[in-house]
């Protein structure tokens, strides 16, 4: 309960800042003539705490729709290095980084291949969110595996095994994961009003097409698109989107993904205070996480409330320079320069945050 107090006033303190520069107050008198202002203040102070909290006490029931799931965090469970564990300790506000699985999940899975794998940095010291995509293809050491594509590790060992295996070939230092399948990121698209995307001629029959894959179990007939240029996508549209690998190459697919997922950040930071618990609410049923309910809450009034934090920066790895194609007893791979990624990998990720 200590930690649901420190959450909650985290976030309504956030609340009360915000909505006194909305009116272009500080929350510091700096003129003792202003004195009679006090009693106006305090009762306006009191309305936006009691909506603060009226706010963190709503998004926390409605954490419980959350799915968590429980993981070993201890390094060497996540496969962190500890020479790594030194140099982040010497940063000064070093980023949160968080896994993000899209999931091809099928009902006989357990877990699903991860059809998109991102990462996700909150960096405060940059005032920046940065995307990082993993190309499901990387021929990368899955710990009692092998050597396999990466996207294999989140099919054979859940989020364990996958954050593993990301940390591991890549020297990164991740502790949590998000997760959600096609269906259930096609109800995270829809909740925020969809995403406008300026489809290309080329891309319309493939759209169309992954559209009657993604709904061949259902009798209710896909939302097929009839045109190419700007248009807002709904959620299953959107996913489909996601999917297109016959036009391009998979780094365009992946930059598709990232486009989706920022348009989606973006438009969630942009809701005004009063939108935020209902968008919450709509979005929680379909993810999994192995972030604790408090810390979800408070990252996520962290981000919301920020108003430094304007940019998303995107970029896939491994980079073109960095990796090649190659075939292995008759399968493809994108066989990369392991440690020339985790440097450049490192230094996108960490970039802004200076040493103490």
């Amino acid at each position: 309960m200590q930690s649901l107090g420190i959450s909650a006033y985290s976030w309504f303190l956030s609340y009360i800042k915000v909505g006194f520069k909305q009116w272009g107050w500080t929350m510091r008198e700096t003129n003792t003539k202003k004195s009679n202002l006090k009693p106006v203040l305090l009762i306006i102070a009191g309305v936006f705490v009691v909506s603060g909290l009226t706010v963190a006490s709503y998004i926390y029931s409605q954490l419980n729709k959350v799915s968590s799931f429980g993981i070993n965090k201890s390094p060497k469970a996540l496969g962190i290095s500890s020479l790594l564990l030194g140099r982040i300790d010497s940063l000064d506000k070093p980023p949160v980084n968080i896994a993000l699985f899209g999931l091809d999940k099928r009902p006989a899975d357990k877990y699903g291949n991860s059809d998109a794998i991102m990462i996700i940095s909150i960096s405060e010291a940059a005032n920046k969110l940065k995307l990082s995509s993993i190309m499901r293809d990387t021929y990368v050491k899955i710990d009692s595996v092998g050597m396999d594509k990466i996207n294999a590790a989140y099919r054979i060992g859940g989020p364990q095994l996958a954050l593993k295996t990301l940390n591991q070939n890549f020297n990164l230092h991740i502790k949590d994961f998000v997760s959600v399948n096609f269906n259930g990121m096609a109800n995270v698209i829809d909740a925020l009003g969809g995403v406008n995307i300026p489809v290309k001629k080329e891309e319309v029959r493939w759209l169309n097409s992954y559209l009657d894959e993604n709904n061949k179990d259902s009798r209710v007939k896909p939302p097929y698109i009839s045109k190419s240029g700007p248009q807002t996508l709904n959620g299953k549209q959107a996913v489909a989107y996601t999917r297109i690998r016959q036009v391009g190459d998979d780094y365009e697919r992946t930059q598709r993904q990232r486009v989706i997922l920022s348009l989606l950040l973006k438009k969630l930071k942009s809701s005004g205070t009063s939108e935020y618990p209902n968008i919450v609410s709509k979005i929680l049923p379909f993810v999994e996480t192995s972030i604790p309910k408090f810390q979800l809450l408070t990252m996520g009034a962290k981000v919301y409330m920020n108003n430094n934090i304007r940019t998303i920066e995107e970029k896939r790895f491994p980079l073109h320079t960095e990796s090649h194609g190659k075939m292995i007893n008759g399968t493809w791979y994108l066989d990369a320069d392991m440690k020339a990624t985790s440097k450049s990998l490192y230094n996108f990720m960490f970039e802004g945050s200076k040493p103490e």
